[in-house]
């Protein structure tokens, strides 16, 4: 599996560990002012924009980044010949 990969994956993780913590903050607080749930709903979607982001244009992202500089070192060896 290559490095990019690896800390992708371990990066979702570490976000998704992190929207769970909030929710469950967020079912558990009885008491809490409306301004604290405000932040933790608001730190939820923010997390979960993240996520998806990594996991579906990051990787879109790559494969395009490398299919162009792919293409463009042979563009270079056909003007050379």
């Amino acid at each position: 599996m290559p490095l990019r990969s690896l800390i992708a994956l371990t990066l979702v993780a570490g976000l998704v560990a992190l929207i769970v913590w909030a929710a469950v903050v967020l079912a558990r607080s009885r008491t809490e002012s409306a301004i604290t749930r405000a932040v933790l709903i608001c730190a939820i979607v923010i997390l979960t924009g993240l996520v998806l982001w990594i996991v579906l244009v990051l990787p879109a992202y790559w494969d395009w980044s490398r299919g162009l500089r792919h293409d463009m070192s042979v563009g270079r060896r056909e003007a050379s010949c």
